[in-house]
């Protein structure tokens, strides 16, 4: 097992993937003091866990993006799949705008 030596404040990054929850992955991310930005539990951030799977699954695939500053030409129509046309289970499968609209 590596020492965490030469990156003393590393921070991993995932969504509530099966695999980054295992308690062993779990404990070697404690023993090599890598702090995870997940929180314990994967239900306790459905709004993100919902566009994580929108972002990675549905929108994604359609594009060839190979810097963070390609995706970021494309941050108005990833808002605009998520809010506009992608339906919620968790709003009787409407979309955010539908839903801030009807109020």
């Amino acid at each position: 097992m590596r020492k965490n030596k030469e990156f003393p404040d590393l921070i991993f990054h995932s969504d509530g993937g099966k695999q980054y929850i295992e308690k062993t992955f779990l404990s070697m991310l404690r023993k090599t003091k890598i702090e995870s930005s997940m929180a314990d539990n994967c239900y306790e951030y459905p709004f993100a866990e919902s566009f994580n799977d929108t972002l990675k699954n549905h929108i994604l695939p359609f594009f060839e993006l190979n810097s963070f500053a390609q995706l970021k030409k494309q941050e108005k129509f990833i808002k605009k799949s998520y809010n506009h046309y992608k339906v919620h289970t968790s709003i009787n499968r409407h979309t955010p705008v539908e839903i801030r609209t009807v109020d």
